[in-house]
Parts: C-alpha cells; structure tokens; sequence
C-alpha cells in the first residue's frame, strides 16, 4: 500500500499524476493556523489523514484499539459515534483572530496560574470533600484577589469581537 510506505518506512514516494501529482508532504498545511482537520471529508468521501483511512484502519490493530472501537459500538473512526449524537462542536477560526492580552493582563494571568497549579494538586490528594470544598474556595478567592474577573472579562469581549471578525471570512 502507498500510504504504509510513505508512512510506516518513511519513504518519500510521489503521488501518481493523475491523483494530483507531487510529494506525499505537499499536502502539509504549513501555514500558522489549523486549516482544515486531519479529520474533513474531501469530495472524494475519504479524510484528508490517512490514519482515517478504512485501508488504515483496518491494518493491524492494537488490542486497546479494538476493545475501544467495541466500547464504541464497533466503530472505527471517533467521528462515527460521535456525528449521530450530535457531539461534534463546529470549529472556528475566531479562535486565531483573539487580540493577546496586554503585558500587565499577562501577568495576572500568570500569578492566577500558579495559584491554580498549586491549589490543583492539594484538591487531587484532599482526604474528603470537605477538605477538596475547602481548597477550591481558597484558590477561587485568591484567584479573585488577583483579578480573575478582568481576565474573565477581557476574553469573554475578545471572543465576541473575534466572532465578528470571523463572519467575513466563514
């Protein structure tokens, strides 16, 4: 198969010309966004990645993988458990069009982080819940002290400004 040779023995084979022609790699996205998903459906029904590929798929499958695809109800690809049950978020790229947070905003953040990280790992070993209860409030309210709302608000206004930059160009 093409695609375990160009893959699995990391070959630099050349797609034949009447599939378009050129390197395997050509088809690399390489600009500084998502671009279209490993997972998009093309015209000709099949992903733009091999690994969705049903010849892929198929090949040699770890036994996670098929005790997975059993939980799954037999399905190969997440997608197909996860289209009929409508689980699947539409993606955007608002996401890349958010204004960075200024240097000052920046900081916070930070300090926020650490509280979090620290606070975090207490409530994963906490003995009870009242004790996970009680780290969790002392984070949050650190947190606050720090400015949690202002990040809060800042992003929340960036998100809404970067949907509607996004219109123009979705």
């Amino acid at each position: 198969m093409i695609e375990e040779d160009i893959v699995s023995q990391n070959t630099e084979l050349l797609v034949p010309e009447d599939m378009g022609g050129g390197a395997f790699r050509d088809g690399v996205y390489s600009f500084n966004t998502l671009g279209p998903q490993a997972a998009t459906i093309m015209d000709n029904g099949y992903t733009m990645s091999y690994r969705y590929w049903p010849s892929w798929l198929r090949r040699n499958p770890s036994l996670m993988k098929q005790e997975v695809n059993e939980m799954l109800g037999g399905v190969n690809v997440l997608s197909e458990y996860l289209a009929p049950r409508d689980m699947i978020a539409d993606s955007t790229q608002a996401v890349n069009m958010i204004t960075p947070a200024g240097d000052d905003l920046e900081i916070v953040i930070t300090q926020i982080g650490e509280i979090v990280k620290k606070y975090s790992w207490q409530m994963v070993y906490a003995k009870d819940e009242a004790e996970f209860e009680s780290l969790w409030s002392t984070m949050t309210e650190q947190a606050k002290q720090l400015g949690l709302d202002d990040v809060t608000n800042y992003y929340t206004q960036e998100w809404k400004n970067a949907l509607e930059i996004v219109k123009e160009y979705e």
